[in-house]
């Protein structure tokens, strides 16, 4: 109740994401294998998620100076963000960028612009920006910092 009064009261009642569906968007069994696959996805990525944040806590858990550990982190963070810009901050542009279908945007101020006409590197764009941006969640939350989950 609280997060939903908040939301009413700094957004109003309009959606954050507007979403309009059409008969074509209505659950269908023919779809069904394509939720199944996100399922196995999904499961996937939980696994993986788990996986890099008990590892990369434990490399940084090893670290016994704090500075050691804040300059490892901004090392990483820096070299991550400077190639996939797409992962500073909490992703909600890039999120409203992908759902407008402005997928070139996405690309601007990034070292893969000249791909970014291309549908099969966008694909594969969005998968490396999910995989990094767990490890720089992971990285920011072993070094002492508050990287969102």
């Amino acid at each position: 109740m609280t997060a939903t009064i908040t939301s009413l009261v700094l957004h109003g009642f309009s959606p954050i994401y507007g979403v309009s569906l059409t008969e074509s968007d209505m659950f269908q069994v023919a779809h069904l294998p394509l939720f199944i696959l996100l399922g196995c996805f999904c499961g996937v990525m939980a696994y993986y998620f788990t996986e890099v944040n008990s590892k990369v806590g434990g490399f940084y858990k090893g670290i016994k100076e704090q500075w050691r550990k804040w300059l490892y982190a901004g090392i990483t963070l820096g070299v991550l963000i400077f190639i996939f810009p797409p992962l500073y901050g909490e992703g909600h542009s890039s999120f409203s960028t992908l759902m407008a279908g402005e997928t070139e945007a996405l690309f601007d101020n990034t070292l893969f612009y000249s791909f970014s006409d291309a549908d099969w590197f966008l694909i594969i764009y969005l998968i490396a920006i999910m995989l990094f941006m767990v490890l720089a969640m992971a990285t920011t939350n072993a070094a002492g910092g508050v990287g969102g989950t």
